[in-house]
């Protein structure tokens, strides 16, 4: 079955400070090259507070989405309680549908909590050899870490999205588009 997805159209736009038209002529590098960078960075950014997080009224984040979270438990208080069997779990109870395309998406303190479970006394790592493998896949899953997702979660706090990233919409009209105010 298809599903209808609304769009709500919202501007995002990057501003600087003001600079003189001797430095966009002469700089080296070109200073509107290095602009269009950084404000490509930090559109990228926002987008992810948006999708993940929700940062104002007009977005709610997957995070905020209590529908479809999934706690440590009632005991479970910090981001250090964090174990492969919660992961696991989850990929457990999604959908079939989702399993193809599944990606973990969480803060980079996740992935040292994750990484540094051991096997055994030997001090085995669980998540595989640290010498060799992809250090960005997990049980052959994807992982990306996302700055702004909490390193330090309040108890029953959500802080990870694990799911397909193709079923989220999140559309852009295409391109970056440079004003340039001479006044």
């Amino acid at each position: 079955t298809f599903g209808q997805v609304t769009v709500q159209p919202k501007k995002l736009m990057v501003l600087t400070n003001p600079f003189s038209d001797e430095l966009l002529l002469n700089a080296t590098p070109d200073i509107i090259s290095m602009l269009v960078d950084m404000a490509a960075i930090a559109l990228a950014k926002l987008e992810d507070n948006n999708v993940f997080i929700g940062t104002s009224s007009s977005y709610t984040g997957l995070l905020e989405l209590t529908t479809v979270t999934r706690s440590l438990g009632a005991t479970k208080t910090a981001i250090t309680d964090f174990t492969l069997d919660h992961v696991s779990d989850a990929i457990n109870d999604l959908a079939s549908q989702y399993l193809p395309n599944l990606h973990f998406f969480w803060n980079k303190a996740a992935t040292n909590v994750l990484r540094k479970q051991k096997a055994d006394t030997a001090g085995s790592y669980l998540w595989g050899d640290v010498t060799n493998g992809n250090p960005r896949t997990l049980w052959g899953y994807l992982h990306m870490e996302v700055t702004d997702m909490a390193s330090a979660p309040a108890a029953a706090t959500a802080f990870a999205v694990i799911g397909d990233p193709k079923k989220v919409v999140f559309a852009t009209r295409g391109g970056l588009r440079v004003d340039l105010l001479t006044e």
